[in-house]
């Protein structure tokens, strides 16, 4: 695990797209790809520069709610940030292995939708959310979701965990220091080539 704190956010999209981009020249096509607030500056420079590895390359949604009246809420997320690359996901229908994985740090420690408490061995399923996530999503809790778990993303050569903002720190914290047993925690023991990219706000040695 290699952990990269970036000053400011353009350093820290900058970072994430580099990442990216030095996979597709590694001769990795698939990534899967997270929703939601962290990953959104990534989205809108995508959006404004058009990279061409982009267009070359299969994107996979890594998960998305399915209970009413929620129900494909990070579609949703993806047709508005990623407009111009929509005829590169995956059919949802499809059960796709990723080549590599970005992925977002939950509050709880959650991969996707993998919750602390499902299964080690989960590849892909339909799964509860916790009440933290329904609470952070603004979803009525007892809602589901559906997901590729850890082991599909143990199973890519390699993983960009993305961390940003303040409000992430702590748990960051826990996971470097395996203080917790979650996904995250997990995924950092047992995979061999994860960066974590944080920006200040979120570093683990910041101020509180």
């Amino acid at each position: 695990m290699k952990l990269v704190v970036c000053k400011g956010m353009a350093s820290w999209v900058e970072r994430a797209h580099q990442w990216c981009v030095e996979s597709f020249q590694d001769g990795h096509r698939t990534y899967y790809l997270p929703a939601g607030k962290t990953p959104t500056p990534l989205y809108e420079y995508w959006e404004k520069t058009r990279p061409a590895f982009l267009a070359q390359s299969h994107l996979i949604q890594i998960d998305d709610v399915v209970s009413s009246p929620h129900h494909g809420l990070f579609a949703k997320f993806f047709i508005e940030h990623l407009p111009h690359y929509q005829s590169r996901f995956v059919s949802g229908d499809q059960y796709t292995q990723g080549d590599v994985a970005v992925l977002g740090l939950g509050l709880n420690g959650h991969l996707g939708f993998h919750e602390p408490g499902l299964p080690w061995a989960l590849y892909q399923a339909c799964v509860p959310l916790c009440n933290e996530t329904c609470d952070t999503l603004k979803i009525p809790r007892g809602s589901w979701g559906v997901t590729y778990g850890l082991s599909a993303i143990l199973s890519t050569a390699k993983v960009l965990l993305l961390v940003n903002g303040a409000s992430k720190r702590k748990i960051l914290r826990q996971v470097l220091d395996a203080k917790i047993d979650v996904p995250a925690t997990r995924l950092l023991k047992e995979h061999p080539h994860v960066v974590v990219l944080a920006d200040q706000e979120a570093a683990p040695n910041s101020s509180p």
